[in-house]
């Protein structure tokens, strides 16, 4: 017996080892491998079908000069960029390219209205009008960003990190922002007087553009929100920022900007808690602080993240929503974009009647469809995207004239007869109790984007919608018509000169934006 117990603990004990030994094994192999359906904690990112890889293209390094990879943590987030969809899209990329040459924790913005607004810079700006929290995310997909190029947060995971307790007025828990950049692009600030006084404090200068847009007081700190407060505030030269430098290989001055900030933070100029993470915000980021910066860096670079910030999953679903109800799962279809809001903003101080205007855009709608026509001749059906529709013109593009409002009117009814009564998005019949969306012109417009990247073909006027469906396109593998309808201030002299039947241009000016004209009418 006393043999028999001795050999089954010595089997016992073997297989004990066995055991750890291929557990040992299976541990080093995932480690190597990552095998996702033995260690899920391992399972690697899932891009898009069609998103490019690393193996396709090269991510230059960081430069030499950025912050050491062993820093801790030092965030960057951004409060107010007026720009919308693709101007709002390359201006994230911008930034994402900025952090990882600085080595930096982009934190995702939130959005409304087509951009990141200040009016909805924190979850509780959402909440006290009823609407559901929208991130970036839910204009595009970013989910492969973190893994494939550079740090990227939620905003609950900076706040978090950032906490701390205030004792006046009240005790409060709030997260601490370091710095609050405001870029000055209305003037150029007195105190700047060259490149190494470029950033200046200016947390009590009243003269300083914007500041008081942007903070508040919570007693004795300065404070962005009850639950964001912020040290320090500096003024910087938006112009300077936004200029090409001219030398081959020179960093971007905002780059060097921010090294100057990082530099400064790093040696406790703006924290008054050495054990806060650094925290930097951008108050009011234009197109114009990124866009030499983007010229800077290479073609394939700025491909790659292009490649990593795709269509969001929300319009995308609504998309393929209306391509069912409207067109069925097997029907082809054409997708038509016509945009009228920039030639109308930038000509109607001159064509206040508005028929420059009617003339340039039934000539535009007309060869639209046919280079339709001629290309897809099968394809009957017509989806038309326009910001004629769904609060496309919101935020700055605007009718003047009861007379440029009428020409609007018939303008959308030339589209109907030249196009044959096309789909039009309606997102009453798009959007469910269920969807968590907040705004209607940056989901129409990204919904419009969907539908056209999804259609058989694609016919549009040369602008940033078109450039980005295009791309879209390009990555499964359709083609697009792009064509030039060009106009000008010098086209609609001319027009105006020449055609006797115009009369002069002596229509009342509107001083309200287009929602208003119910009440004058």
């Amino acid at each position: 017996n006393t043999g028999t117990v001795f050999q089954m603990k010595q089997h016992t004990f073997f297989v004990v080892l066995l055991f750890v030994l291929v557990l040992l094994t299976l541990l080093t192999f995932s480690q190597i491998s990552h095998i996702s359906f033995l260690f899920p904690f391992h399972t690697a990112p899932t891009l898009p079908s069609n998103a490019l890889t690393s193996s396709h293209l090269s991510i230059t390094p960081p430069p030499s000069s950025s912050v050491s990879s062993s820093s801790p943590t030092i965030y960057l987030l951004v409060f107010d960029m007026w720009e919308r969809i693709v101007n709002l899209r390359s201006g994230f990329i911008h930034l994402l390219l900025l952090s990882r040459a600085l080595n930096l924790t982009l934190v995702k913005p939130f959005i409304f209205d087509a951009k990141v607004s200040s009016s909805r810079r924190f979850p509780h700006e959402f909440l006290q009008h009823n609407l559901p929290v929208q991130t970036f995310d839910t204009y595009f997909n970013t989910s492969s960003v973190p893994t494939l190029y550079t740090p990227l947060v939620p905003y609950s995971q900076w706040a978090t990190h950032s906490s701390t307790f205030i004792h006046h007025p009240e005790y409060r828990l709030v997260s601490t922002i370091s710095v609050l950049v405001v870029f000055q692009w209305n003037k150029e600030p007195s105190k700047l007087m060259d490149v190494d006084n470029l950033i200046y404090f200016c947390d009590d200068d009243q003269d300083a553009n914007n500041i008081a847009k942007y903070v508040n007081k919570i007693g004795q700190f300065k404070a962005l929100s009850q639950h964001v407060v912020v040290e320090r505030i500096v003024c910087i030269d938006g112009h300077f920022v936004s200029r090409k430098d001219s030398h081959k290989g020179i960093q971007s001055a905002q780059h060097n900007l921010l090294l100057k900030l990082i530099e400064m933070a790093q040696n406790n100029g703006f924290r008054s808690d050495p054990s806060q993470p650094i925290s930097i915000a951008f108050a009011n980021h234009r197109k114009h602080a990124f866009q030499s910066y983007l010229h800077e860096i290479s073609k394939r670079d700025r491909e790659f993240v292009s490649s990593l910030v795709r269509l969001g999953d929300t319009p995308i679903q609504f998309a393929k929503r209306i391509i069912a109800n409207e067109f069925g799962k097997n029907e082809n279809f054409v997708a038509i974009h016509f945009r009228v809001g920039m030639a109308m903003t930038r000509t109607q101080h001159i064509d206040q009647t508005g028929e420059y205007l009617l003339y340039w855009a039934t000539q535009c709608i007309s060869n639209l469809s046919e280079i339709a026509k001629q290309h897809y001749p099968q394809l009957n059906r017509i989806y038309l995207a326009s910001d004629l529709y769904n609060n496309g013109m919101k935020g700055g593009e605007f009718p003047s004239t009861l007379e440029t409002r009428l020409a609007l009117e018939k303008i959308k009814a030339f589209i109907g007869q030249e196009l044959n009564e096309p789909v039009i998005l309606q997102l009453s019949r798009v959007v469910t109790s269920d969807d968590e969306v907040s705004d209607s012109m940056g989901i129409a417009s990204l919904t419009d984007m969907a539908v056209s990247v999804f259609a058989t073909g694609f016919v549009s006027a040369r602008d940033s919608f078109s450039r980005f469906v295009d791309a879209e396109r390009h990555f499964i593998g359709k083609h697009s018509q792009i064509i030039k309808c060009p106009w000008s201030l010098t086209d609609a002299q001319d027009y105006l000169k020449h055609n006797t039947s115009v009369p002069k241009p002596n229509a009342p000016l509107l001083s309200q934006p287009l929602q208003k004209y119910r009440e004058r009418d």
